[in-house]
Protein backbone atom coordinates (compact mmCIF):
# COMPACT_ATOMS: atom_id res chain seq x y z
CA UNK A 1 0.00 0.00 0.00
CA UNK A 2 1.38 3.36 -1.06
CA UNK A 3 -0.11 6.66 0.07
CA UNK A 4 0.75 10.20 -0.98
CA UNK A 5 -0.89 13.39 -2.17
CA UNK A 6 -1.46 14.62 -5.71
CA UNK A 7 -1.77 18.32 -6.40
CA UNK A 8 -5.05 19.04 -8.14
CA UNK A 9 -6.36 22.54 -8.82
CA UNK A 10 -4.12 24.10 -6.19
CA UNK A 11 -5.01 21.66 -3.41
CA UNK A 12 -3.57 18.38 -2.19
CA UNK A 13 -5.72 15.32 -2.91
CA UNK A 14 -4.83 12.19 -0.92
CA UNK A 15 -4.11 9.26 -3.25
CA UNK A 16 -3.45 5.66 -2.27
CA UNK A 17 -2.43 2.59 -4.26
CA UNK A 18 -3.43 -0.83 -2.96
CA UNK A 19 -1.86 -3.76 -4.77
CA UNK A 20 -3.81 -6.94 -4.02
CA UNK A 21 -2.11 -8.86 -6.83
CA UNK A 22 1.49 -8.43 -5.72
CA UNK A 23 2.26 -7.76 -9.39
CA UNK A 24 2.70 -4.00 -9.22
CA UNK A 25 6.22 -2.65 -9.36
CA UNK A 26 7.54 -1.25 -6.09
CA UNK A 27 7.86 2.24 -7.59
CA UNK A 28 4.11 3.01 -7.78
CA UNK A 29 4.65 6.62 -6.78
CA UNK A 30 3.24 10.06 -7.45
CA UNK A 31 3.59 9.59 -11.23
CA UNK A 32 0.85 6.95 -11.10
CA UNK A 33 -1.23 9.24 -8.89
CA UNK A 34 -0.86 12.12 -11.34
CA UNK A 35 -1.88 9.89 -14.25
CA UNK A 36 -4.96 8.41 -12.50
CA UNK A 37 -6.20 11.72 -11.07
CA UNK A 38 -5.53 13.43 -14.42
CA UNK A 39 -7.65 10.80 -16.19
CA UNK A 40 -10.44 11.28 -13.62
CA UNK A 41 -10.40 15.04 -14.19
CA UNK A 42 -10.65 14.51 -17.95
CA UNK A 43 -13.36 11.84 -17.73
CA UNK A 44 -15.50 13.23 -14.90
CA UNK A 45 -14.88 16.94 -15.28
CA UNK A 46 -13.54 19.56 -12.92
CA UNK A 47 -16.74 20.20 -10.90
CA UNK A 48 -16.99 16.51 -9.94
CA UNK A 49 -13.35 15.98 -9.05
CA UNK A 50 -13.36 19.21 -7.02
CA UNK A 51 -15.68 17.41 -4.55
CA UNK A 52 -13.25 14.53 -4.10
CA UNK A 53 -11.70 14.07 -0.65
CA UNK A 54 -9.45 11.16 -1.63
CA UNK A 55 -8.79 8.65 -4.41
CA UNK A 56 -7.87 5.00 -3.83
CA UNK A 57 -6.62 2.79 -6.66
CA UNK A 58 -6.91 -0.94 -5.96
CA UNK A 59 -5.01 -3.04 -8.47
CA UNK A 60 -5.30 -6.79 -9.01
CA UNK A 61 -4.82 -9.17 -11.91
CA UNK A 62 -8.42 -9.33 -13.15
CA UNK A 63 -9.44 -5.68 -12.78
CA UNK A 64 -8.57 -2.38 -11.16
CA UNK A 65 -10.91 -0.25 -9.10
CA UNK A 66 -10.80 3.48 -8.56
CA UNK A 67 -12.67 4.59 -5.45
CA UNK A 68 -13.37 8.29 -5.07
CA UNK A 69 -14.36 9.51 -1.62
CA UNK A 70 -16.70 12.45 -2.25
CA UNK A 71 -17.50 15.30 0.13
CA UNK A 72 -21.04 15.06 1.44
CA UNK A 73 -21.76 11.74 -0.28
CA UNK A 74 -23.09 8.77 1.65
CA UNK A 75 -21.32 6.29 -0.60
CA UNK A 76 -18.02 6.41 -2.46
CA UNK A 77 -17.95 6.47 -6.24
CA UNK A 78 -16.42 3.22 -7.51
CA UNK A 79 -15.20 2.63 -11.04
CA UNK A 80 -14.10 -0.90 -12.04
CA UNK A 81 -11.63 -1.09 -14.90
CA UNK A 82 -11.23 -4.35 -16.80
CA UNK A 83 -8.77 -3.17 -19.46
CA UNK A 84 -6.29 -1.21 -17.36
CA UNK A 85 -5.27 -3.83 -14.79
CA UNK A 86 -2.12 -4.50 -12.76
CA UNK A 87 -0.35 -5.69 -15.90
CA UNK A 88 -0.91 -2.38 -17.72
CA UNK A 89 0.01 -0.27 -14.69
CA UNK A 90 3.13 -2.38 -14.19
CA UNK A 91 4.06 -2.05 -17.87
CA UNK A 92 3.81 1.73 -17.52
CA UNK A 93 5.98 1.79 -14.40
CA UNK A 94 8.59 -0.45 -16.03
CA UNK A 95 8.72 1.87 -19.05
CA UNK A 96 9.36 4.82 -16.75
CA UNK A 97 12.09 2.83 -14.95
CA UNK A 98 13.79 1.79 -18.19
CA UNK A 99 15.74 5.03 -18.27
CA UNK A 100 16.21 7.08 -15.08
CA UNK A 101 17.14 10.08 -17.23
CA UNK A 102 14.08 10.27 -19.48
CA UNK A 103 13.63 13.50 -21.34
CA UNK A 104 10.67 15.16 -19.58
CA UNK A 105 8.75 15.22 -22.87
CA UNK A 106 9.10 11.43 -23.31
CA UNK A 107 7.94 10.82 -19.75
CA UNK A 108 5.02 13.16 -20.36
CA UNK A 109 4.08 11.22 -23.53
CA UNK A 110 4.19 7.90 -21.64
CA UNK A 111 2.01 9.34 -18.87
CA UNK A 112 -0.41 10.82 -21.43
CA UNK A 113 -0.79 7.46 -23.22
CA UNK A 114 -1.86 5.73 -19.99
CA UNK A 115 -4.01 8.71 -18.98
CA UNK A 116 -5.82 8.49 -22.35
CA UNK A 117 -6.45 4.74 -21.90
CA UNK A 118 -7.88 5.36 -18.44
CA UNK A 119 -10.01 8.30 -19.58
CA UNK A 120 -11.48 6.31 -22.48
CA UNK A 121 -12.34 3.32 -20.28
CA UNK A 122 -13.85 5.51 -17.54
CA UNK A 123 -15.90 7.48 -20.08
CA UNK A 124 -17.12 4.24 -21.69
CA UNK A 125 -18.15 2.79 -18.33
CA UNK A 126 -19.91 6.01 -17.32
CA UNK A 127 -21.96 5.95 -20.56
CA UNK A 128 -23.20 2.41 -19.92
Amino acid sequence: MVGFEVEQSGRQLPFEVRDTSGALAANADADLGDVVVGALVQALGQPTIALARAVVLTVNRAYSEIRIEMQGARADTRIKLFTVTAQRFNQHLLQLDADPHWDPEVKQLLNQALRDELRKEIAKLRRN
